[in-house]
């Protein structure tokens, strides 16, 4: 059958700061009644409402607007063939739909980092046909943000499914560190439902000295019988600290458990994994997603078990659960998806899941990981990405029915609507380089669409 392209878009936008107060007719959500800036001295405090905790701040200065974004150029990746990912006439080999995973830079130029999956073999599943699928690791790099070239990723010897979750700077170029396994081909059939076996992830790291080329690093100590995942990465008092989630997915026996997990390394290459505090496992869904610095602390920040939590260490080898004296952090339901650090205010992203399955989009500030405040913020949905800028945060809210909504705020609690490039498509990346936030997202038809914006002072 014939072979086509999956295009995707990058778009590349300059940011615009203005004086003055912000306009209210822009803003969606605050939290009474001032704001937070960079500039200003203020002390967090918080208050409950019925549902969740809110911030309140005192100022004695101007409040300064938002950033806002403007576009500056966009540019079609291409991947390879899009196909409907479920025909049973795709042959084995074809690529049939794109993600994006993580970002990082090398010197000056722009990385991304994503995946790819591929059709493997098909079966007859008992009256219906089914098929395997795996996952290869890509990445794109620019010198520009608008110009891009793709080029297999990092992967793993004998790997079918890998992928690239977070990048760091290492001593002897960067640090990429995700995911790796290989892809099941044995059909389970318990009754129920029909699957492929698949081997349990393993934490994986490479080590690359120019960006291009990347060595695998075969540590035992980063796999196990579970299914392990490196979520963030951080580089600490000449070391790396690792956090993710290791899961038991035993569907053959209907048995599931996920919970935190932290590895730490001195040089990226012999790695060890951290004994785990009380609150990491157990039942429910324990997972770290974001690891900091944050004057010498580590804060890493998460879920488990039924909420959202914060962790803190002040050697990335033992840890204790953030104090949080005003139980912002501990709402039933509460989970985090994305966290950024600016000029010492940590932001964390996230939601609250409802009864009726529908979801509250929440940020959380804290200056120290100890104390928390939170902020619901209007409409449905999560905070899917949280990206660090000069002046504030841009974040990234998918909302229930599956649209999203760029927001823009100086301090977490007062946020103004930014205009997407294209609002039709599926946004569900975002991430920052360089200044720059990259914005990804797909099509209808499969296609991965990138976005990506660059913030600048007036």
């Amino acid at each position: 059958m014939g072979r086509r392209l999956i295009p995707i878009v990058v778009v590349l936008v300059a940011a615009a700061c203005s004086g003055g107060t912000s306009d209210t007719s822009e803003t969606i959500a605050s939290a009474t009644p001032t704001s937070m800036s960079p500039t200003t001295t203020s002390s967090l405090s918080t208050t409950t409402s019925s549902s969740v905790a809110t911030t309140t701040t005192t100022s004695t200065t101007e409040v300064l607007p938002p950033p806002t974004l403007v576009e500056r150029g966009r540019t079609v990746l291409e991947v390879s063939d899009g196909v409907d990912s479920f025909h049973a006439l795709n042959p084995v080999g074809e690529i049939t739909s794109a993600e994006l995973t993580g970002a990082g830079s090398f010197g000056t130029s722009y990385l991304l980092f994503g995946t790819t999956n591929t059709a493997g073999a098909y079966y007859d599943a008992g009256g219906f046909e089914t098929r395997d699928f795996f996952e290869n690791s890509r990445v794109w790099s620019s010198i520009d943000g608008v110009i891009w070239e793709g080029r297999a990723g990092p992967a793993a010897t004998g790997s079918s499914d890998e992928a690239v979750n977070a990048v760091v700077e290492h001593e002897d170029g960067l640090l990429a560190a995700g995911h790796w396994r290989d892809s099941g081909s044995t059909l389970v059939d318990t009754g129920d439902f029909v699957f492929f076996a698949t081997d349990p992830t393993d934490a994986a790291v490479w080590l690359s000295a120019d960006g291009e080329t990347w060595e695998f690093i075969d540590d035992p100590d980063l796999g196990g019988e579970r299914g392990d995942s490196i979520n963030d990465v951080v580089s600490f008092e000449g070391g790396y600290v690792a956090v993710g989630d290791s899961e038991m997915d035993d569907r053959a026996n209907l048995r599931f458990d996920v919970d935190a997990a932290v590895w730490f390394s001195a040089d990226g290459r012999d790695w060890g994994r951290v004994a785990d505090p009380g609150d990491w496992e157990g039942g429910g869904l324990q997972r770290l997603n974001r690891v900091f610095d944050l004057g010498g602390t580590l804060v890493a920040v998460g879920e488990g078990p039924f909420q959202a939590g914060a962790w803190l260490s002040d050697d990335g080898m033992l840890w204790r659960s953030a104090t949080d004296p005003t139980d912002a952090l501990a709402i039933s339901g509460s989970f985090v998806s994305d966290a950024a650090l600016v000029d010492g205010t940590l932001l964390v992203g996230g939601g609250v899941s409802l009864r009726d399955n529908s979801r509250v989009p929440m940020v959380w500030l804290s200056l120290d990981g100890e104390s928390w405040s939170g902020v619901e913020l209007d409409g449905s949905g999560d905070i899917r990405a949280v990206v660090g800028v000069a002046g504030g945060f841009v974040l990234m809210n998918v909302d229930d029915t599956g649209m999203a909504h760029l927001l823009s705020t100086r301090d977490g609690l007062t946020f103004s609507t930014l205009d997407l490039p294209e609002p039709e498509l599926r946004y569900e990346f975002a991430a920052g380089v360089h200044g720059a936030v990259l914005l990804g997202g797909f099509r209808s038809d499969g296609a991965t669409t990138l976005e990506v914006f660059t913030l600048q002072r007036d």
